[in-house]
């Protein structure tokens, strides 16, 4: 395909930083702002192009799969697809709760590009908010990490 304008593209990269200060973590969110430029009559080939799939990440299929938590191979999470979080120790389950993953959570609105995974407990109902520190904002993550109510760092790997 041949172009016959030049075409400047800004795209705008986030990336989070959690930071550790007199006991409490703190969210820098870095913004870098970076321009693509197809200069006049340049052939490009459409397998030069990345495809959307990698460029945008929707959070509700990362999060899919097996996670197994840091320094406790026994703690297992599982996401599925029709909307269940299933806890499992020792390969034993122990809950299988409802999951969602918002902006929103108990009323809180997250100020950054940050979201919230929402655990809805299946015997009483009671919503649990944790904030996802990384894990479903790029592609291939094999790590997930979330910050609980308490303000502690939980982080679990994928399988």
């Amino acid at each position: 395909m041949k172009l016959n304008k030049k075409i400047i593209i800004p795209i705008l990269f986030f990336s989070t930083l959690s930071v550790l200060s007199f006991g409490i973590i703190k969210k820098v969110v870095f913004k870098t702002k970076t321009e693509i430029v197809i200069k006049k009559s340049r052939e490009i080939k459409t397998n030069d192009l990345k495809s959307k799939k990698d460029i945008y990440v929707n959070p509700q299929e990362a999060i899919l799969g097996v996670w197994f938590r840091e320094n406790d191979l026994t703690d297992k999470l599982e996401f599925t697809s029709n909307g269940h979080e299933k806890r499992y120790f020792d390969n034993i389950l122990q809950y299988d709760d409802f999951y969602s993953i918002s902006n929103e959570c108990g009323g809180n609105s997250s100020q950054t590009d940050l979201l919230y995974l929402i655990t809805i407990d299946s015997e009483d109902s009671s919503e649990n908010c944790e904030t996802i520190m990384n894990g479903v904002y790029e592609p291939n993550s094999t790590t997930l990490t979330l910050l609980d109510d308490n303000g502690r760092l939980v982080i679990y790997h994928r399988q």
